[in-house]
C-alpha cells in the first residue's frame, strides 16, 4: 500500500548513504518520484542549500581518484544532460571521465529507453497542479487553466488506460494511438500551453519573491510532461510508447533511442567497455550491437575459471511438447528432478502468471520440500532463506540474474519454459526495425533475447570452484532448430542426457 511504501520511504531514508533508487527496489516508481528532490530546482534557490542527501551522493562521485561506480540510469542522466548542465553553470552528475566501462551490459536498454523518454504519471502532474494553486494572490485566470488542465487530464489518463493492451504475461502494455486517444493527447498539450503561457506572467509578477523559482521549477516540469505528449503524437513511425499498470505511468521516448549512445558517447571517441558474461549468442555479438547502436566493435569471449565438466551435468527434455498443456504435463518431471537432487532447486518460469500455475499445480502433490515462491516475501529474504534451508526449492520468474547462492542449497536449476521474450513495446520496436532492415524478427531479436537470458539462468548454479549440480530445462523443442540452439547454449564440455535415468546417474557423479 502507499502508507507502507512511505513508510520503507522514510526507514531507508535514515539510513541510506547513497541515495540511490537501487537500494530500495521494493518501493514503486510513483512512491519514488515523492522523494523529496526536484530536479528542475537550481541548488543556489534551494532551501537545502546544497545540503540535501542528492548533493552528498554526487560529493561521494566527485572525490573518486581512479573509478566512479554508478547505476546505468545515473550514467545516462548525466551524459544527455552534462551539456545543458554545465551551460547553464548547474552541477552535473558525474564528474569528467576518460573511460567508460558498462558492467552486466545484457541489462543496458531499459535504462537506456528509460533515460532517453518521458513518463507521464498523472499523479505526478496533478501534485504539481495542487502546487500552482496553491500560490498566494495569483490570478483567476490561472487557477482556472490549472483546473482546465485538471480535466483535461482526467480523460487522458482515462482513454490512456483503456487504449493499452491488455496480454498475458505482459509487465508493459502497449498503447495503441487510435483517434480517441490522440484528441485527449492533443486536447492535454494545449491546456499546458495555455496555463504555461499564464505561468510566464505569473512568473514575472511575482519576481523576487519565492514564488519566482517555484514557478519555473513548476514550468519545467510541465515542459517535461508536454515532451512526452508531443513525441506521443508523433505516432509509432517516431516513438515507443507503453503503459505500466502497476505504477499507474505511461512512458514515451523516441523510436531510435538504440542510436542515441553513437550519437552522444561514441563521438567521443574514448574507450567504451561493454562486459557481461552473456552478451554473445555463440560467438555472435549482433544482438548487443544492435541494442547499443555500436558498429565495428572489437570482441572477446573469455572462458570460466572452473571445470564445468566435472561440476555441472545437464537434462534437456524432449518427450514433452510446448503449449498451453505443457506445465501440467510437465509435473512429474519436476518432482523426478526435485527428487534427484533432494529439493535444493531454483525453478525459473517466465512470468509471473506461470509461477502462480505452476503454484497451484503443485499444491496437489505432496512434496518432500519446502517451497518459497515469489511474491511471498521481499525477494532478498526469500533468497536469503532459501540459502538457509539447504533442501528448499526457489520458485519465481524474476530470478534469472541477481541471485547468489553458493554451495549445496543450489544444487539444481530448472527452467520450466524457455524464456522467449513476450509481449513488449521494447521488443516490437526493435522487431519492427529488423523487418524493415529485411532481417527475420524472430532470428534477430526472440531467438537471441531467449538464448541470453537462459545462458544468465545457467550462470545461477556455479558460483565458486567447490559448487556442483544440474541443469534441467523441461522446454526442449524437440525437432526444431532451437533445440540445437539450446544444446550449444549449455557450456562445452558438459554431459547432456535426454533420459532422467540416466540424469541420476551422471547426478551421483557430479554431486559426490
Amino acid at each position: 500500500t502507499r502508507s507502507e511504501e512511505k513508510q520503507l520511504l522514510q526507514n531507508w531514508s535514515d539510513r541510506s548513504s547513497r541515495v540511490e533508487r537501487s537500494e530500495i527496489p521494493q518501493v514503486s516508481d510513483v512512491a519514488w518520484a515523492e522523494v523529496a528532490w526536484d530536479d528542475s530546482l537550481k541548488c543556489d534557490h534551494c532551501q537545502q542549500r546544497g545540503g540535501c542527501r542528492l548533493v552528498m551522493a554526487r560529493k561521494g562521485f566527485r572525490e573518486a581518484r581512479d573509478f566512479i561506480i554508478c547505476e546505468h540510469e545515473v550514467f545516462f542522466r548525466d551524459l544527455w544532460l552534462r551539456d545543458e548542465l554545465q551551460f547553464q553553470g548547474r552541477l552535473t552528475y558525474l564528474p569528467t571521465y576518460s573511460a567508460v566501462v558498462f558492467d552486466e551490459a545484457h541489462l543496458i536498454e531499459l535504462p537506456l529507453a528509460k533515460s532517453l523518454g518521458r513518463r507521464l504519471n498523472r499523479s505526478s502532474l496533478q501534485g504539481v497542479l495542487d502546487s500552482i494553486t496553491d500560490i498566494n494572490d495569483q490570478r483567476l485566470i490561472v487557477a482556472q487553466k490549472a483546473s482546465q488542465t485538471e480535466q483535461a487530464a482526467k480523460a487522458f489518463f482515462h482513454v490512456l488506460k483503456t487504449s493499452a493492451e491488455l496480454v498475458k504475461q505482459a509487465e508493459r502494455m502497449h498503447v495503441r494511438p487510435n483517434s480517441e486517444f490522440l484528441s485527449a493527447t492533443r486536447t492535454l498539450e494545449q491546456s499546458i500551453e495555455s496555463l504555461q503561457d499564464e505561468l510566464v506572467i505569473e512568473e514575472s509578477m511575482q519576481e523576487g519573491t519565492p514564488w519566482e523559482w517555484a514557478l519555473a521549477s513548476y514550468q519545467e516540469q510541465l515542459d517535461s510532461f508536454r515532451q512526452g505528449l508531443r513525441l506521443l503524437l508523433q505516432g509509432e513511425d517516431r516513438s515507443v510508447s507503453w503503459w505500466e499498470p502497476q505504477d499507474a505511468s505511461a512512458w514515451v521516448l523516441p523510436r531510435e533511442f538504440s542510436h542515441a549512445l553513437r550519437k552522444e558517447l561514441f563521438v567521443t571517441r574514448m574507450p567504451v567497455v561493454f562486459t557481461s558474461a552473456t552478451l554473445a549468442t555463440g560467438a555472435d555479438f549482433t544482438y548487443i550491437e544492435q541494442v547499443t547502436g555500436t558498429e565495428n566493435a572489437l570482441h572477446a569471449q573469455v572462458g570460466v575459471p572452473f571445470d564445468l565438466a566435472e561440476q555441472v551435468a545437464a537434462y534437456v527434455c524432449e518427450d514433452l511438447q510446448d503449449g498451453e498443456e505443457h506445465l501440467e504435463r510437465a509435473l512429474p518431471h519436476i518432482e523426478e528432478l526435485l527428487n534427484i537432487t533432494a529439493g535444493r532447486t531454483l525453478i525459473l518460469c517466465n512470468s509471473t502468471p506461470e509461477v502462480e500455475r505452476l503454484r497451484r499445480a503443485l499444491g496437489t502433490r505432496k512434496l518432500s520440500y519446502r517451497l518459497l515462491w515469489q511474491g511471498d516475501a521481499d525477494r532478498a529474504q526469500l533468497v536469503e532463506e532459501f540459502r538457509r534451508d539447504v533442501s528448499s526449492v526457489l520458485i519465481g520468474s524474476d530470478l534469472w540474474e541477481g541471485v547468489d547462492v553458493p554451495g549445496e542449497a543450489l544444487s539444481q536449476v530448472m527452467i520450466v519454459t524457455l524464456p522467449f521474450p513476450h509481449h513488449d513495446p521494447l521488443i516490437e520496436a526493435r522487431r519492427r526495425e529488423a523487418k524493415e532492415n529485411g532481417l527475420d524478427p524472430f532470428l534477430a531479436i526472440d531467438l537471441p533475447s531467449m538464448l541470453i537470458k537462459l545462458r544468465q539462468g545457467f550462470g545461477r548454479l556455479i558460483r565458486t570452484a567447490d559448487d556442483r549440480g544440474l541443469i534441467s530445462i523441461l522446454d526442449g523443442r524437440a525437432g526444431t532448430d532451437i533445440h540445437t540452439q539450446i544444446l550449444q547454449a549449455i557450456p562445452k564440455g558438459v554431459s547432456v542426457s535426454n533420459n532422467l535415468s540416466e540424469l541420476a546417474q551422471l547426478a551421483n557423479k557430479v554431486l559426490s
